[in-house]
């Protein structure tokens, strides 16, 4: 079996935080062989890109910095993007 890794792009809601716990956050995290970069698109919005791991593991870092995620939706994997897709929709995609 050949397993793919391919990085999840993440668009993230956090409930009204404090000045202090945005400035705790770094922009790259790699502990415990998780990889993750976090950019900050609006006053409670942030972009996550997870390399390894799982989302669950996002939530986990974000409650460690007593930030509280309110929405967590997946935009992308890898090069693909999700737009508009409802669940249960399929995309056909070239290799």
């Amino acid at each position: 079996i050949i397993s793919f890794h391919f990085p999840l792009s993440f668009e993230i809601f956090i409930f009204f935080p404090t000045n202090d716990s945005i400035a705790v956050l770094p922009i790259n995290i790699n502990i415990f062989g998780l990889t993750i970069e976090i950019c900050s698109l609006r006053k409670f919005e942030y972009l996550v890109i997870l390399k390894t791991g799982k989302n669950r593991e996002i939530r986990m870092i974000f409650e460690y910095n007593n930030i509280k995620i309110t929405k967590l939706k997946r935009i992308s994997i890898g090069k693909f993007t999700l737009g508009n897709m409802k669940i249960g929709d399929l995309k056909e995609i070239k290799i």
